[in-house]
């Protein structure tokens, strides 16, 4: 579960998808598989995007989430 704060509201959005992209070697296929994910989408999602593992960087996470009510 994802959980984002404003100063009056709470929103809860439920994991749906994770990838794991190759980006040392490949940033170019790297960057156009980031580019589509960070693109405009047509419902209602959270996109989170990082540098992962942790010291080595090798590659981009990507998880979607969708509103915790739509998973439901």
């Amino acid at each position: 579960l994802i959980v984002l704060f404003t100063e009056t509201k709470t929103y809860e959005y439920q994991i749906q998808k994770k990838y794991i992209i190759p980006y040392l070697g490949t940033e170019k296929e790297g960057d156009d598989r980031l580019r589509a994910f960070a693109a405009p989408q047509s419902s209602e999602i959270v996109t989170l995007i990082s540098c992962w593992p942790y010291a080595t960087n090798s590659h981009s996470i990507v998880i979607i989430a969708i509103p915790a009510w739509q998973g439901k």
